[in-house]
């Protein structure tokens, strides 16, 4: 047979079989490709063995992980110590616990196919010691209180440890000789006594376990005779709104106090007092007598009966407490605890004789020269002490000479001084008040402003001959040229001269509330028909400082001046 006939009959062969897996090799002959033959490939498994932890304390619990890579059919976990032998076909994630001390073998191991495996060993030390099979309880006992006055309740505790568990105790048992108590329980005992009579007494306790065994601890009680309860009082007086006193008073184991007030040594309030948390508000308002002065605050009782006949027998204490705060000066708090004698207690307080007050905020004290003004004080004086008021307005004078004061009743008049040349302070002194409630003084501030001065001469021509007419001053706050419109100007005053032609008038209006300009205009009559019709130029006049104008006005371009003072 030619080669071309075995190669085509040789591929045509392998053609017609099935063929899983072929290799990526090659060979080419002529028109046709052959390829080779194989075996699948085989994966050898890996052993990922994990254990956590490897050694510790026992009872020592730790986890075991048998995981793998590659062809794995089974996954296993030995622990011949433990007798555990684990085979499965997914991983293995286990905890394990060992119970007694010692080095423990362990094994993890994947298997595939073809018998391939792989395997990780890994040691686990378990430590400790075996505890002994049965130990013995511990027994508490608890008293609370251990001690005290009689009848005395006493909660008793009785509790156990045990080493093999509380649950191993079995009794707890209760004694209590001296009140013939004998309490057995199965649990811890939780009860309450009472020791009635004064002694000392002994509470027992013992506890007992599975194995009958036992501990017992003993705790001792101690009762005193009874104190017979002395009174203990309280008493604090506080100045509220500079003449209110806030009063508090308290007491224990008494039925009733007797309070007495004495101003200046003078009683003005009494009362018996039975609510043992007492409070009372002493005010002006609700009672006139409470004035400025010395105040006595005495609180007094006597022993409840019950307690007299005791009172030889046994040691008894006293304890008052003491508080004084003047609202002056409230962190200073007067704080005392005598023994008290004679049942009673007293504290100290004043209400202070104070100066009266003015009040002058929003007083308007502001003057325009040559005028007065009358200021009212009669809301505006008052005195911290009621009794003291109305106060009365004694006396007002000028403290710098710029002014003339005069009083009429609560009324203070204020005249300026004539011609100023710029605006001035003034101050005015006043006196007020009476001399069984204080007397007392204050200034009153205020200023006096300056008035436009205008004057001159009113001529009909440059040969200054005088003719009457009017003088018109305006404040002028225009734009560009002078407009004679209500927009741009203000009539500040207007003058009426005589026939003389001279003029010398103050105008009622503030020169520091002039604006940019000051105008002037002027009009003569008409000697012949008496008419004042004839206007006169107009002239605006730079402010600047002006406060008083000399002015010179004629028909036409002619003679003017200004000055300022």
């Amino acid at each position: 047979m030619s080669s071309k006939k075995y190669l085509r009959n040789f591929g045509s062969s392998i053609l017609k079989k099935a063929v899983p897996y072929i290799t990526a090799t090659a060979l080419t002959f002529g028109l046709f490709n052959c390829h080779k033959i194989t075996d699948p490939p085989i994966d050898p498994p890996i052993i990922d063995y994990s254990v956590n932890p490897e050694q510790g304390q026992i009872p020592l619990e730790s986890r075991f992980i048998v995981n793998g890579q590659g062809d794995i059919e089974k996954y296993l976990l030995y622990i011949p110590g433990l007798g555990i032998n684990v085979e499965k076909t997914v991983p293995i994630d286990t905890t394990v616990v060992f119970e007694q001390p010692g080095n423990y073998f362990t094994r993890g191991q994947v298997r595939g196919s073809g018998d391939l495996s792989d395997s990780r060993d890994v040691t686990i030390s378990a430590q400790g010691e075996i505890p002994p099979e049965n130990l013995p309880p511990t027994a508490f006992i608890s008293a609370t209180p251990s001690q005290g006055e009689a009848p005395l309740e006493v909660r008793l505790q009785i509790w156990g440890q045990d080493p093999d568990g509380v649950n191993d105790i079995t009794k707890y048992i209760l004694n209590v000789p001296g009140l013939g108590i004998n309490v057995e329980k199965t649990v811890p005992i939780d009860t309450l006594l009472t020791f009635a009579n004064p002694g000392s007494y002994l509470a027992k306790s013992k506890v007992i376990d599975s194995g009958n065994l036992s501990d017992s601890t003993n705790v001792y009680l101690t009762v005193s005779e009874p104190v017979i309860p002395e009174p203990i009082v309280s008493q604090n007086a506080i100045l509220q709104n500079f003449v209110d006193i806030q009063y508090e008073a308290t007491f224990e184991n008494l039925d009733s106090m007797n309070l007495q007030v004495l101003r200046d040594d003078e009683l003005i309030f009494e009362e018996t007092i039975t609510n043992p948390n007492y409070s009372r508000l002493f005010s002006y308002q609700d009672d006139p007598d409470i004035i400025k002065g010395n105040y006595e605050f005495r609180l007094s009782w006597e022993d409840p009966e019950e307690n007299k006949e005791k009172k030889d027998k046994l040691q008894t204490k006293k304890v008052s407490q003491r508080n004084l705060i003047n609202q002056k000066n409230p962190n200073n708090i007067e704080s005392k605890n005598p023994v008290l004698k004679n049942n009673s207690d007293t504290i100290n307080l004043e209400i202070p004789n104070y100066l009266p007050q003015s009040n002058l905020s929003g007083l308007s004290t502001q003057i325009d020269e040559g005028h007065q003004i009358t200021l009212n004080l009669e809301d505006r004086l008052s005195d911290k002490n009621p009794e003291d008021n109305p106060v009365l307005l004694r006396n007002a004078e000028s403290l710098d000479g710029r002014t003339q004061v005069s009083v009429d009743g609560y009324d203070i008049t204020i005249n300026s001084v004539q011609d100023i040349s710029q605006n001035q302070n003034y101050q005015v002194g006043t006196e007020f008040g009476s001399q069984s409630g204080g007397i007392n003084n204050s200034t009153i501030n205020g200023t006096i402003f300056d008035l436009l001065r205008v004057h001159g001469f009113l001529e009909d021509t440059e040969m200054h001959s005088r003719h009457p007419g009017i003088i018109k001053v305006y404040d002028w706050h225009g734009q560009g040229n002078v407009e004679m419109t209500q927009d741009f100007f203000t009539l500040l005053g207007e003058i009426n001269v005589g026939s003389s032609g001279e003029f010398n008038q103050r105008l009622e209006h503030r020169v520091s509330n002039l604006q940019e300009y000051i105008f002037v205009q002027g009009r003569m009559v008409n000697p012949s028909t008496g008419n004042a019709e004839s206007y006169l130029r107009r002239f605006k006049l730079p402010k600047g400082d002006v406060s008083d104008l000399l002015v010179r006005v004629v028909p036409y371009e002619g003679l003017f001046s200004l000055s300022q003072n």
